[in-house]
């Protein structure tokens, strides 16, 4: 939900609640972990001690970097000193200050009277802790009417009761540095918005861009109101963005899984199959053997009873008959055991193919679900880490807007839009690289090989043409060789043709620019043989050969062509 001044109210919420949780880590510098003392404001809009910057720019020799997101910084002629002051930390540190010392009962001078006592309010116009006493006299004495309204009172210090716009209201603006008794109501845009004053205006900033400090910070208000909303639609929008990728890494977990059950399915049936096959194979070997001996059995009692007698004449025949039959049989059972011990090799070397393509597919399927998991993680990690560059911008520019400070808006309003703005371009870019990756290469179980398939070719090559229609080439003609080799041709907004080749994996191998043209080239191609492509421009009537092998184009014109064969008809007709 979007409030009038164009923040989520979410965010609203967070910064109005800021005062009643905050404490000392709030205002802590992260690099000599005390509180900040005079903190200066990075064009990140990350704060330091002002010292502390000093101290990094001695030690990096003037090439300072933020110490927390490593940007560079450009290091003003004077050091630290010429950087920003942070009006908004500074009202938190003093406000701080205030409400320890209330609530720890701490006994202070009082700014009027001098007497030591505990403190009960606190006059931001007299920087002063005041007495009972002197608190009632600063509220009825007419002299001190407009102190009334930077008074700050014990109960205003308690939980629920003081809020940014409250602090905010109870500063008065900052004092100038060369007039020091002078309010600084003015702002020196020449000098990086340097508070003055109207004496000012005649001396050292005397043709500067001079702007008055409230009107400024009205407008420098509106403009990061409006940055911000951009930028909190957009904070909606990449975490929808995280949200589709996490949802699309547990769908490549689960495709990558289905895929090898079903692959593992597919290699036991097969595997069942070839057992059965073995189990036969075994079985008919034993049953032929047997009957061969069994026939061979028949054939020697029926050879017996035919013989028996002639047994003494043909015994000698009959023993050499037996030796003839008994070396036969032999013969026979050799050959069948041969013959099923190449059935046999046959069947467990194809059990070892099925075997063998079952491991090589799994792995191919695991490596492209560690890759795919890869490009996820990397996406989940860009989209988390720009998630909190933006929630920080967001609630910087919030404290902004709800501090009332003029300063502080006018100090950091164009910083936060700028760094918006430079985060909002990087998002332009989007989550390309998730845009194939439930994509995977298919493999299906073969008698001979593992066969990998080519999945959403069509997807692939749609990829390839789109990055040549980005080049400002349009197509008028597409052909493929049997390989799977593809080959596109047309023109450019130069005037010229151009060939392009794209392999398997979809990307564009070779590009070749045949020529330029006196109009607009529509350039044909048709598959020729091996790895070459008949080539026809329109413009030019050139016709020619190109070879994606060695990227190489050899052409004729046409015109040339037909005018030599209209010369010939003309000679051989002896005119």
């Amino acid at each position: 939900m979007i409030n009038n001044t164009g923040l989520s109210t979410v965010t609203m919420a967070t910064a109005v609640a800021l005062l009643e949780d905050i404490d000392d880590k709030f205002c802590q510098c992260c690099l000599c972990f005390k509180q900040y003392k005079d903190p200066r404001q990075l064009p990140c809009l990350h704060r330091y001690c002002s010292d502390c910057l000093d101290e990094e720019i001695q030690r990096t020799h003037g090439d300072l970097k933020c110490p927390l997101c490593q940007q560079e910084v450009d290091v003003p002629k004077d050091g630290a000193e010429g950087l920003k002051k942070d009006f908004f930390m500074n009202e938190i540190i003093e406000f701080l200050d205030i409400k320890k010392s209330f609530q720890d009962e701490e006994t202070h001078q009082c700014g009027d009277c001098s007497k030591i006592v505990k403190a009960r309010s606190y006059c931001f116009k007299c920087s002063e802790f005041l007495c009972d006493g002197c608190h009632e006299y600063h509220m009825t004495k007419k002299s001190l009417k407009e102190h009334r309204p930077y008074l700050l009172t014990l109960k205003d210090v308690k939980p629920k009761n003081l809020t940014l716009q409250k602090l905010s209201s109870l500063k008065q603006a900052p004092m100038c540095k060369t007039h020091q008794d002078d309010v600084s109501r003015l702002c020196c845009k020449t000098c990086e918005n340097m508070p003055i004053c109207t004496a000012c205006t005649y001396g050292g900033h005397k043709s500067h861009e001079i702007e008055d400090a409230i009107s400024l910070a009205t407008v420098k208000r509106k403009d990061l109101r409006n940055q911000l909303a951009i930028l909190t639609k957009s904070t909606d929008k990449i975490k929808q963005e995280v949200k589709k990728t996490l949802q699309l890494q547990r769908d490549v977990v689960a495709m990558a899984d289905t895929k090898i059950a079903n692959l593992e399915h597919d290699a036991g049936e097969e595997l069942n199959k070839i057992g059965k096959d073995l189990e036969v194979v075994s079985q008919e070997r034993s049953n032929t053997a047997g009957q061969i001996r069994d026939k061979g059995e028949g054939e020697r009692e029926q050879r017996q009873r035919t013989f028996e007698e002639k047994i003494e004449r043909l015994r000698k025949e009959h023993e050499a008959m037996e030796q003839k039959f008994e070396l036969d049989i032999d013969t026979h059972i050799e050959k069948s055991k041969e013959t099923y011990s190449k059935k046999e090799y046959k069947l467990l070397s194809k059990q070892e193919n099925v075997e063998k393509q079952l491991q090589e597919g799994k792995a191919l399927i695991s490596k492209e679900k560690r890759n795919k998991l890869g490009k996820t993680e990397g996406a989940i990690g860009n989209g988390k880490s720009t998630i909190e560059r933006m929630q920080n911008l967001i609630e910087t520019g919030s404290n902004i807007l709800v501090s009332e400070n003029n300063w502080t808006a006018i100090q950091n309003a164009d910083r936060v839009c700028a760094a918006s703005g430079s985060l909002l371009r990087e998002l332009d870019g989007g989550f390309s690289e998730l845009d194939e990756v439930l994509e995977y290469p298919q493999v299906r179980l073969s008698l001979g090989r593992a066969e990998k398939m080519k999945v959403s070719d069509t997807a692939v090559k749609y990829v390839a043409i789109d990055d040549i229609k980005r080049k400002k080439r349009f197509i008028n003609g597409v052909a493929a060789a049997p390989d799977g080799t593809v080959a596109i041709t047309g023109g450019t907004s130069q005037n010229q043709a151009h060939i392009s080749v794209i392999r398997l994996d979809g990307k564009i191998s070779k590009q070749k620019l045949i020529g330029s043209t006196n109009g607009t080239p529509h350039c044909y191609c048709a598959f020729f043989k091996n790895y070459e492509f008949a080539i026809a421009t329109h413009c030019n009537a050139n016709v020619g050969l190109y070879n994606a092998d060695n990227n190489t184009y050899h052409s004729t014109d046409l015109r040339k062509i037909i005018n030599k064969e209209v010369r010939i008809k003309w000679h051989m007709s002896g005119v």
